[in-house]
């Protein structure tokens, strides 16, 4: 179940392999969970905004890249351990329900630092 991303900021920014991947990163990351997305925010490689809902940021946020799911396919994404392509957003897009939009120049570039923000929020909700 996912509850809370609160301490996402605090463990990304102190994750030595995600601040190699982001290094140099300016980002406004969308995920489209449910009802409320979570928001954020990247400047020069650290997170300097985690928010979720609507209220957060307004009612319409510009975003560089967005990432969306039905919730379902969320809780299994973000799971200890994820069945067979969960594990990875490529194959979450390919199999599952899972959409990518924006800027994809910047989500090929980054997708190390992304797929390890996704480890990190698998530790936290687990």
């Amino acid at each position: 179940m996912i509850t809370s991303f609160d301490p996402l900021l605090a463990v990304a920014n102190n994750d030595p392999e995600f601040r190699l991947a982001a290094r140099f990163w300016n980002s406004t990351l969308r995920l489209e969970m449910g009802a409320d997305p979570l928001i954020i925010r990247v400047d020069n490689g650290q997170i300097t905004e985690v928010a979720t809902g609507q209220e957060a940021f307004g009612l319409l946020v510009p975003s560089d890249i967005v990432i969306s799911a039905p919730m379902e396919d969320w809780k299994k994404f973000l799971e200890r351990i994820p069945k067979p392509f969960y594990v990875d957003l490529f194959g979450a897009t390919i199999y599952h329900g899972f959409k990518v939009g924006g800027d994809m120049n910047s989500f090929y570039a980054y997708y190390p630092a992304i797929r390890r923000l996704f480890d990190i929020m698998r530790s936290l909700v687990n």
